[in-house]
């Protein structure tokens, strides 16, 4: 299944009109209808709406069948970051041992880091 089919079964899974899918995103229904029809390829914009404002698992949207359409609802605040920023693995696991630093050992890889940029 390609994208434009990929975006149509997901707008009619929402039960949306190609009208209100749009309102959704900020575009217009021309441009969902043109998506739909694969006469355009959605920008990366458009690609990140569609997962943040439907929380579409994004590996589903760009062809990848093994996985589900939608991504578990989040349980707390970082998972909304994850869905949100669309992190992969090696960024959850970043910033998930980051927040387990204590506030003297954040301060100090700050620091580190600042030295480096």
């Amino acid at each position: 299944m390609i994208l434009g089919e990929r975006i149509k079964l997901l707008r009619k899974t929402l039960n949306l009109s190609q009208s209100e899918f749009g309102k959704k995103l900020g575009i217009t229904e021309s441009a969902v209808c043109s998506y739909e029809n694969n006469r355009r390829i959605p920008s990366e914009q458009v690609i990140m709406a569609i997962c943040r404002e439907f929380n579409v698992n994004r590996p589903w949207l760009m062809d990848d069948e093994k996985n589900d359409m939608f991504l578990p609802e989040p349980i707390g605040i970082l998972d909304e970051l994850i869905v949100q920023y669309n992190l992969n693995d090696t960024e959850m696991e970043i910033l998930k041992n980051y927040l387990a630093l204590s506030i003297t050992e954040r301060e100090e890889f700050i620091k580190t880091l600042k030295k480096i940029f």
